[in-house]
């Protein structure tokens, strides 16, 4: 055998060796990536959120250029009510062209982070990009864009969007994603008032996703139907999961103002301005109760807040219209 004929045998063996090493390291990180991800997403659930941002923030550093821990961060600066964080780390997130499969969902986390800072006329203009679009028969764009037209108020097409997205499901799709599609579908029926309809969907929905926010608007169908009792028990569920659910604890006020217990009532809703102080319904309601007491002065400093944000103009005034007829 030659010298070249076996530096060339030594070259490909080296070069083969090499090859070997890269695809095992690439398969190495690609598992890691995706142990991270689920450790976090179960976190997320369970509202462990300091949690469940270490384990994305270690999938962030081991693909600093896939798209989904990212928006995994940020929806936890969601949950915890950090308009100014969610923003600010939307500069982080690696720019998405419109012709890329993330795009959809990349333009729903600036509609969350304007709805988060009550910036309205914002939020409608990204929803108002979702809908635009042709997404075709991707799931997670269908339900991203279902969403945008209930943020619209555009109902009977929200509705026809989930029923599409419900259809297209089959046994392989993932469970988050039938537990949210089913969510949404209870969603928009208690804003068509079918509140039977709106219960027997969150119910599916919690089959496939247990989630604080699952339970949430279970209680707010019930609610909606005058079954207080009932509400009360999904409230308490979903702020067990997740105790800065600032719905929950609005949901929960209301309930008990309707039954009469007013100590009860008040104790709920400043909870909901505890946890989150731009939260409307929480700070509405409360201005109900403090009327219900008397208690006008106070009740006049929440309507100053509500009005300084442009929030719940006519909220704002039957508020007013029950003080004048005092």
């Amino acid at each position: 055998m030659n010298k070249h004929f076996l530096l060339i045998i030594l070259f490909s063996v080296f070069n083969g060796v090499h090859l070997l090493s890269a695809t095992d390291e690439s398969k190495r990180i690609e598992e890691q990536f995706k142990a991270c991800m689920q450790r976090g997403e179960k976190l997320f659930e369970d509202a462990q959120y300091d949690e469940a941002r270490a384990q994305f923030e270690q999938a962030k550093k081991l693909c600093p250029q896939e798209p989904r821990p990212y928006a995994k961060i940020f929806w936890i600066y969601y949950r915890q009510y950090d308009a100014d964080k969610a923003l600010s780390f939307l500069q982080e997130v690696p720019q998405i062209p419109e012709d890329h499969t993330y795009y959809v969902q990349y333009l729903n986390l600036f509609r969350a982070a304007y709805t988060l800072k009550a910036d309205y006329e914002k939020r409608d203009e990204y929803l108002n990009k979702i809908v635009e679009l042709d997404v075709g028969d991707n799931l997670p764009d269908l339900l991203a864009k279902a969403r945008a037209y209930d943020g619209l108020k555009q109902y009977e097409d929200a509705l026809a969007c989930y029923e599409r997205l419900v259809a297209l499901m089959d046994d392989e799709a993932d469970e988050r994603l039938k537990g949210n599609a089913f969510f949404g579908l209870g969603h928009t029926n208690i804003q068509l008032k079918k509140y039977d309809e709106a219960i027997a969907y969150f119910e599916k929905a919690l089959e496939h996703r247990v989630f604080a926010q699952g339970y949430d608007s279970l209680g707010t169908a019930y609610r909606n139907k005058g079954d207080y009792e009932n509400a009360r028990c999904y409230y308490e569920k979903a702020v067990e999961i997740d105790p800065l659910l600032a719905n929950a604890w609005a949901g929960m006020g209301r309930c008990h103002r309707a039954e009469g217990n007013l100590k009860q009532a008040k104790e709920c809703l400043q909870k909901g301005i505890e946890v989150y102080a731009l939260h409307g319904q929480s700070r509405l309601h409360l201005i109900h109760v403090l009327i219900d007491e008397g208690n006008i002065k106070e009740a006049r400093q929440h309507i100053n807040v509500l009005q300084e944000r442009k929030m719940y103009p006519k909220g704002i005034a039957e508020c007013l219209k029950r003080i004048e007829n005092l």
